[in-house]
């Protein structure tokens, strides 16, 4: 199982390409999950920041994943 994960601020134009593309849409992570976004995190946090990333992909996975059946723990 793979997804495909954008942190924010995604531009509208990502979002657009990717429901109308005919080569994104149809991969599998796309079809199955949609794009999924993350809030940012800044990059100059250090551990602070690593911690906060790891705990906003854990949401996101499980999620996203709970409302189709996967990822949830």
């Amino acid at each position: 199982n793979a997804a495909l994960i954008a942190i924010k601020p995604v531009p509208d134009n990502v979002d657009r390409a990717i429901v109308h593309s005919p080569i994104l849409s149809e991969l599998p992570s796309i079809k199955r999950f949609g794009l999924i976004t993350m809030p940012p995190v800044a990059t100059f946090g250090g551990l602070f920041a690593a911690g906060r990333f790891s705990d906003l992909l854990a949401n996101a996975l499980t999620s996203q994943g709970a409302a189709h059946g996967e990822f949830a723990s």
